[in-house]
């Protein structure tokens, strides 16, 4: 007799390994080889779930969603990884909760919000939730930006939004999520302050191609020694937001999985459209 596997009730993807690695060494990740570059299998409590890496950038995190969804047809498609805070108030490691998601593009005056299937459970519970874990956690509008941009320079538009966080990869994998009607929600690490700017060494890095590795980074420090200094926060900020990500994933997921299992497998539908 054939064994069907269960079905996958997460669906995680992030764009970098190290956004992922303290959650999969928690869960016992294990690697697996199939039509996705990097990617994992776990099992938390009676959820399966597969993590993916997709690279950073809008359009390897759409690829890496339709994938997903294409292979493993989750009930939940959850986007996480690093951000930075538009306005001042949220501290570096604050997990912020996706209440709302927006594309915005200063070059184009492109500023809208995208419309999903949340959750059951509403944002701000889940927030309760997790500050109740011992994490610093707030509801928040999360924004996809085409490039990294200045915050000082450009991000004026976003001031008078709830908690604005920005990233790379969120508001992409949100209109895979809304094609195939299945449920999303984001949450975003922070990683520079509404205080900061994203640090020259960051958009250096998104510059490579896929994920920058130690010879990349050591060649960029090496002919700019100003990038020491960001070097060292940013080790020390992303081995923070790190860890609180694997903690809010291993909070949350328990609380969103009995509303999940008895779902249909709306990837499976969607993907023969």
């Amino acid at each position: 007799m054939i064994s069907v596997p269960p079905p996958t009730v997460f669906g995680l993807i992030v764009a970098l390994q190290r956004e992922l690695w303290p959650f999969l060494r928690r869960v016992h990740g294990k690697s697996r080889g199939s039509g996705l570059s990097a990617a994992w299998t776990f099992q938390l409590g009676p959820w399966p779930g597969v993590a993916v890496v997709s690279g950073m950038g809008a359009q390897r995190a759409e690829n890496a969603a339709q994938t997903l969804i294409k292979l493993h047809s989750p009930r939940l498609l959850i986007s996480l990884g690093y951000g930075g805070a538009v306005n001042p108030g949220l501290a570096a490691g604050t997990v912020v909760l996706g209440q709302e998601y927006w594309y915005y593009d200063p070059e184009g005056q492109i500023l809208k919000p995208v419309d999903l299937d949340l959750p059951r459970q509403p944002v701000s519970e889940l927030v309760t939730g997790l500050q109740t874990a011992g994490l610093p956690a707030a509801a928040g509008v999360l924004i996809s930006t085409p490039r990294i941009i200045s915050k000082h320079q450009e991000a004026e538009p976003l001031r008078s939004l709830e908690n604005p966080v920005l990233d790379l990869e969120t508001t992409a994998v949100a209109a895979v999520a809304q094609a195939y009607g299945i449920p999303f929600l984001g949450l975003r690490a922070i990683t520079d302050t509404g205080d900061e700017e994203i640090p020259d060494l960051v958009i250096a890095l998104t510059q490579t191609a896929g994920e920058p590795g130690w010879r990349a980074i050591w060649h960029l420090v090496i002919t700019k020694p100003g990038y020491w200094f960001d070097l060292v926060r940013l080790g020390h900020r992303s081995r923070v937001a790190s860890r609180h990500l694997a903690l809010a994933l291993t909070t949350l997921l328990p609380c969103l999985g009995p509303g999940l299992e008895a779902l249909p497998p709306y990837g499976s539908a969607g993907a023969d459209q």
